[in-house]
């Protein structure tokens, strides 16, 4: 019997979801998008898709879409073990691109595990280049490699710049948003755009919308560098869901390569030493912040892979 490709139904939730959680539970986010909101556009008119594909009196397969900005959309592709290389996946794939060019779609980004080398060799035949990896990184604080703190300290030390907490910037700065905000600007990240191919400088609002994703930056482990009254980088600690996890660390883009994001990083360590936390985790997709955390003793652990293809 063919298999018959149909928008996701109400009364099919329930075993969509079991085949997510079955054939790929890291894509457990695509449940959370499920159609209450299926044909609702955004401000830019576009909406999410959601597909199934039924097989043998059962769903086999597995396709949504939902819009991240204007012409860019995220999909995803799930088919059931004893289904797979049978040609669902190509044919959720490309009823979700005929349905996505009909919203005026120009590009579509999809993710996978770095373990999932079939997912990825089916999104590499079928057009999609890889634009990053977000890596995992875990480490267990009383393994951290603490041995350069003083080196790294005394280093700084020379040129006049100092390590000091956000904690205390609020006490003696009154104008600690602003300046805070003006280091983000002027601290860019060095990794890739997850949905551009090439290398481009981030624009301010980009940069900026950085700081809409911390979630609770702690202030005696927020650490900023400065010499004077210039603020040259800073990295913390933040509490999310319950726990304490690795934020963001940047370094202003005149400062950089003088092992000052280094000084920050082991101070964040130091700290959670201090408070006995056991474990750290952070995720990045910037190679050089990864080898750093390594250096550190973070464990490397799955890398998810983002992946686009072009609809113009």
């Amino acid at each position: 019997m063919d298999p018959v490709i149909a928008t996701l139904s109400p009364h099919e939730y329930a075993e969509a979801e079991r085949l997510i959680r079955v054939a790929c539970p890291e894509r457990i986010e695509s449940i959370s998008r499920r159609p209450e909101t299926q044909k609702l556009a955004d401000e830019d008119n576009q909406y999410s898709i959601f597909l199934v594909a039924r097989q043998s009196n059962r769903i086999a397969g597995y396709g949504a879409a939902w819009p991240q900005r204007k012409g860019r959309f995220r999909i995803a592709l799930i088919v059931a073990e004893d289904h797979q290389r049978r040609g669902l996946g190509s044919l959720l794939l490309d009823r979700l691109v005929d349905e996505l060019q009909e919203q005026g779609a120009t590009l579509v980004q999809a993710r996978a595990s770095d373990a999932r080398t079939e997912t990825l060799a089916f999104l590499h035949k079928r057009g999609f280049v890889e634009t990053n990896r977000m890596i995992d990184l875990a480490l267990v604080v009383k393994e951290a490699n603490l041995a350069s703190i003083h080196a790294s300290t005394e280093r700084l030390a020379s040129p006049g710049i100092v390590i000091t907490t956000l904690a205390c910037e609020q006490e003696r700065n009154p104008d600690y948003r602003g300046r805070l905000r003006a280091l983000v600007i002027a601290s860019p990240y060095d990794c890739p755009d997850p949905y551009v191919t090439t290398s481009r400088p981030s624009s301010e609002a980009e940069t900026v919308a950085r700081m809409g994703v911390w979630s609770t930056p702690i202030p005696e482990a927020f650490f900023i560098a400065r010499q004077g009254d210039r603020w040259m980088g800073y990295s913390f600690l933040e509490a999310r869901d319950g726990r304490v996890s690795v934020g963001e660390t940047a370094v202003h883009i005149d400062w950089r390569r003088r092992g000052i994001a280094v000084a920050l990083k082991l101070r964040t360590l130091q700290y959670a030493r201090s408070r006995a936390l056991v474990e750290l985790t952070t995720r990045t997709a910037s190679p050089g912040m990864a080898a750093l955390n390594i250096k550190l003793g973070f464990r490397r652990g799955n890398a998810e892979v983002r992946m686009v293809k072009s609809l113009e």
